[in-house]
């Protein structure tokens, strides 16, 4: 649009202008326009000619990237060719034709549509490679469907471009958590990318579908190379990464968060305390929450699917109890998405991932600054965090978001837990083993159980046993379990035991189906506990460590009888309770026989145990996590 404006203040200040407009008082795309002569018009209409593919899944932000294409100074032999991923359904593939149908009709058939199934869906490299050879303009773009072109853009470019028909150009992009991608004009991996780049017709090429993550990079260097000479570096910047987030641009000092109109603005916009936007005499940085009023919080799944995740459903339950906003960043499902698209794209579907997680963690996790810009949380709570890549809290660090790291994998890996709370000096830690919250400084949060799921419950003839266990089958515990001798016990093992093999003592007793080990659900733990005679935990060693696991808690809450090895955490939990306790694989063995043959003792100590736990829930520790953070005024 070119409607004349009246002056608004950008969003974004000066890295691309906005206005309002006097006829029609849209806040959008209309750029300022200075009159010019006939001859600056006709001069204007020089340049080479331009093309872009926007590879697209049919993100919410298409027609935004398609508007952005439709307010630039497009020229005769222009081309924008838009490619439909369709690889998947077929419907969505048939309404995304449609919204792109108007922005078609509009240019004069300078917008294009292709529908191209990949072997893939990762990044629309299947859908360049199938159509750039198609293309005829002087230059080549490829951007995605969550991109956006700043005003005046191709004039930009074609100004950059010139004479010099010759060169890769290589411009500005800004994503919402970095104010520009590259600082140094070199060719630096995570730097730049071809997100970044104008590719001469005769030097472009397929982007090397076999790389997955670092094709782009790739393309661009083998692009620059086939040249022969130097790309032409533009500062300004000409691309902006999802629009959807330009409100929430990460300036020098953070953003805040006005306590009346909750828009996200950037505290050199707070005048003297002031918004700008609504003129609040206070604004606060995140949270604007007290302590005790309802939060929105972003809760950080852990990526392993084991118990650490029934940690986190009982940190969830908690908080929707205490009338909090629950949104979930599921790094597990993230980490699986990323997981296919690498054995895709390497075409290898038994790929070691091991080798490879570092990657794995970097792709799961980089989505969290604009999860977090989207949804405005008060804080973000991390659950373990040892698969919490530390691109994203540094994220989280620029973004100033009150972070929480609930750290649950203490004392056995206490050195990576205090390297993740150096990232972010802010944040707010806290540890599951009460020796390693003292020495580093932490919240002492200790293991805790979920009443909605930990509660007693009749017995069931499905679990019905002498022993039960579950767990993941450590070393030291299949070891121990090796050394009993369980002749004339019903004992059932439930958990992942990799290293329990056919003609190991243990193996007929591990629960087994089709080759792997039978994973309980967490939901179905309480039938398991009440119907044992005998609940055994044994806790990891090799590490010293003082507190209980929640597993203790757990069985006492069902109302179970426990029997555990010793650990100083017991008489903490348990107070003057004496909880049945076995040193060695030998008492182990004695310690069982003893307790199976007592009933009467068994029901005693399980009501016992019960009752020094009452206290010991997911809700009592979210009202310490909770009243540990205050809200910070400027």
């Amino acid at each position: 649009m070119r409607h004349l404006p009246r002056g608004a203040r950008c969003r974004l200040h000066d890295l691309w202008p906005v206005y309002l407009c006097d006829r029609c008082g849209h806040a959008g795309r209309v750029q300022l326009v200075s009159p010019r002569s006939q001859e600056e018009e006709e001069s204007s209409m020089i340049g080479p000619s331009l093309s872009a593919i926007i590879a697209t899944i049919g993100r919410p932000t298409l027609e935004q990237t398609l508007d952005s294409i439709l307010a630039q100074a497009l020229l005769p032999g222009d081309e924008i060719i838009i490619v439909r991923d369709s690889l998947g359904d077929p419907d969505d593939t048939q309404r995304v034709a449609v919204r792109v149908f108007p922005y078609i009709e509009q240019s004069n058939g300078i917008i294009q549509y292709r529908e191209h199934a990949g072997t893939d869906h990762f990044y629309g490299v299947a859908q360049h490679n199938a159509v750039w050879r198609e293309l005829t303009a002087d230059y080549i773009l490829s951007f995605g469907d969550d991109d956006i072109l700043c005003d005046g853009a191709w004039a930009r470019l074609r100004d950059a471009i010139g004479e010099e028909r010759a060169r890769v150009v290589l411009f500005q992009w800004m994503a919402p958590w970095r104010e520009v991608l590259w600082d140094k004009r070199e060719l630096i991996r995570s730097r730049v990318s071809g997100s970044c780049m104008a590719a001469p017709r005769p030097s472009a090429r397929d982007i090397p579908a076999e790389r997955y993550i670092e094709a782009d990079f790739d393309w661009m260097v083998q692009t620059v190379e086939a040249t022969r000479q130097g790309p032409l570096w533009v500062e300004d910047v000409i691309v902006i990464a999802r629009p959807e987030l330009r409100e929430g641009r990460v300036a020098s000092l953070g953003p805040t968060r006005c306590t009346q109109c909750q828009r996200i603005i950037f505290r050199e916009d707070a005048v003297d305390g002031v918004c700008v936007l609504c003129r609040t005499p206070k604004v606060a940085v995140f949270p604007v929450a007290a302590s005790s009023d309802p939060q929105r919080i972003v809760l950080v799944w852990p990526a392993a699917e084991v118990s650490v995740s029934d940690v986190t459903r009982g940190y969830r339950n908690a908080l929707v109890r205490a009338g909090h906003t629950v949104i979930d960043f599921k790094l597990n499902n993230r980490f699986k998405y990323h997981a296919a698209a690498l054995r895709s794209a390497k075409q290898d579907a038994e790929l070691d991932l091991s080798r490879n997680l570092d990657l794995l963690s970097r792709e799961a996790t980089e989505g969290i600054a604009a999860f977090v810009l989207r949804h405005n949380p008060h804080q973000v709570v991390i659950i373990a965090g040892l698969s919490f890549h530390p691109d994203g809290l540094f994220y989280l660090q620029r973004l100033g978001v009150p972070t929480t790291a609930i750290f649950t994998e203490s004392p056995y890996n206490d050195e990576q837990q205090r390297a993740f709370a150096a990232i972010y000096p802010g944040m707010q830690c806290t540890t599951n083993d009460r020796a390693s919250a003292e020495a580093d400084g932490w919240t002492y949060l200790p293991p805790s159980y979920d009443q909605s799921v930990h509660h007693p419950v009749p017995p069931s003839e499905e679990f019905g046993c002498d022993v039960f266990m579950c767990g993941t089958g450590w070393p030291e515990r299949q070891a121990l379990l090796e050394g009993v001798d369980w002749d004339g016990i019903d004992v059932r093992i439930y958990g992942h035991w990799p290293t329990v093999k056919p003609g190991s003592p243990l193996y007929r007793h591990v629960r087994w189906a089709q080759d792997e080990a039978v994973l309980i659900r967490n939901e179905a733990i309480s039938h398991a506990y009440a119907s044992a005679k005998v609940c055994l935990n044994i806790h990891r060693t090799g590490e010293a460590s003082s507190s209980v696991n929640p597993r203790c808690l757990e069985v006492a809450a069902c109302r179970g009888f426990l029997l555990t090895d010793d650990r100083p955490g017991l008489r903490e939990m348990f107070g003057n309770v004496d909880v049945p306790t076995f040193d060695g694989v030998e008492d182990l063995g004695r310690q069982l026989r003893r307790w199976l043959k007592d009933d009467v003792g068994r029901r005693r100590v399980a009501k016992q145990l019960q009752a020094a736990v009452a206290n010991e829930t997911f809700d009592a520790r979210v009202q310490t996590l909770m009243h540990a953070r205050q809200p910070q005024l400027v």
